[in-house]
């Protein structure tokens, strides 16, 4: 959390509105893609969900400062009663993400391709199963900083309306477990 202090000061100077060229609200919603492959705890989560509200400020067509908050869930079947390993087959995760975005504007300006970077904070509700005996099902809040990495594809539909499909790598590990993962996101966003 302390990362993100200077970051969100760094951000609200940038983003006063004698700097901002255009500013933008939106929403999107997609797939997430859990990595099953990392982390202190064995987890079998099946693609989940994702969605965010986001708000930011473009600069010169050519660069943007954003916030975002949104949501993350996948489960699995609950694992067999004799597990030898503590297995995650339940997540549930809120966040609140700054980043910068960096476009090319293609042709007329009507397609942008981008790239996007920043740091979050995460809040995860775990459910997991420990092996037994006894079985033990575990239920947790965690939270951690982490960061993400993205790139994107805007089309501007009209003069506001913007249309966006974009890819994100997140890196998270609240507690002892990794919620990285990528989600494939669908959205619009209202420019004004």
């Amino acid at each position: 959390m302390k990362v993100l202090i200077p970051f969100a000061a760094a951000l609200a100077v940038a983003l006063s509105p004698a700097q901002a060229a255009e500013r933008y609200a939106g929403i999107a919603a997609g797939a997430w893609l859990p990595d099953t492959g990392g982390g202190n705890i064995k987890t079998e989560l099946d693609t989940g969900i994702a969605g965010e509200l986001r708000a930011g400020w473009r600069f010169e067509d050519r660069f943007a400062l954003e916030g975002a908050i949104g949501g993350l869930s996948a489960e699995s079947e609950l694992p067999p009663a004799d597990v030898t390993e503590t297995t995650l087959h339940s997540v549930a995760a809120w966040y609140v993400l700054l980043g910068a975005r960096g476009f090319l504007p293609i042709g007329d300006g009507t397609w942008r391709v981008g790239a996007s970077a920043g740091l979050g904070y995460y809040s995860a509700d775990l459910q997991a199963k420990e092996p037994q005996p006894p079985p033990n099902e575990v239920d947790a809040t965690e939270t951690d900083t982490g960061y993400h990495i993205g790139a994107g594809v805007h089309w501007a539909v009209t003069e506001k309306a913007v249309l966006v499909l974009e890819y994100r790598q997140v890196s998270a590990s609240p507690g002892d477990v990794d919620i990285d993962g990528a989600a494939a996101l669908l959205g619009a966003e209202y420019h004004y």
